[in-house]
């Protein structure tokens, strides 16, 4: 896809993805360049990192389904099934 459409509650949850991923240590992303965009999804859609899931997860249900088929074809994964506090225990 050549042009990424976003609405401004999508765009303002990839500022939040980009930013939390960027202080995580990863590297910075220019959101204005599609190519880097598509990195940064294709990247934090395959992060083990719950918070990072989170905000792939909230900027994921801010697209409409034509922009989730792009992306998907571009080998941006779909986010992983939100898992309740129960699912991070740690066992003694």
């Amino acid at each position: 896809m050549d042009r990424f459409i976003f609405n401004s509650g999508s765009i303002f949850h990839l500022h939040q993805l980009e930013t939390y991923f960027r202080h995580r240590g990863g590297r910075h992303f220019h959101l204005a360049d599609a190519d880097e965009l598509l990195e940064l999804l294709r990247v934090t859609s395959h992060s083990r990192d719950r918070i990072i899931q989170r905000y792939f997860r909230q900027f994921w249900r801010q697209l409409d389904a034509d922009l989730v088929a792009a992306l998907r074809k571009d080998g941006v994964a779909d986010p992983e099934p939100y898992r309740g506090a129960s699912d991070f225990k740690v066992s003694s």
